[in-house]
C-alpha cells in the first residue's frame, strides 16, 4: 500500500486516542507481529477527531515506535 500525503489542518480538531496502541498482526492465525521496512514493530491506534461542532470520526492509524521514541 502506497502513503499518500493529505494535508489536515489539526490546530482546530481535538484528537483522543479511545485503545491502548497495540501491535499489528501479519495473520491472526501465527500470531506474527508486522514490522516495517527497517524491522519496527507496527502499531495500530484508534483515534476520536473532534472538530469545532462536536462532529466526531473514529480513525485506525498504523504507526511505528522508533527508538528515538523509546525514551
Amino acid at each position: 500500500m502506497r502513503a499518500i500525503p493529505i494535508p489536515v489542518d489539526v490546530t482546530k480538531l481535538q484528537i483522543t486516542c479511545v485503545k491502548a496502541p497495540k501491535p499489528r498482526l501479519v495473520s491472526k492465525d501465527t500470531g506474527e507481529i508486522k514490522r516495517d521496512k527497517d524491522g519496527n514493530v507496527m502499531y495500530e491506534l484508534t483515534l476520536l477527531f473532534e472538530d469545532e461542532s462536536s462532529r466526531m470520526e473514529l480513525v485506525k492509524v498504523s504507526t511505528t515506535r522508533t527508538a528515538d521514541q523509546r525514551r
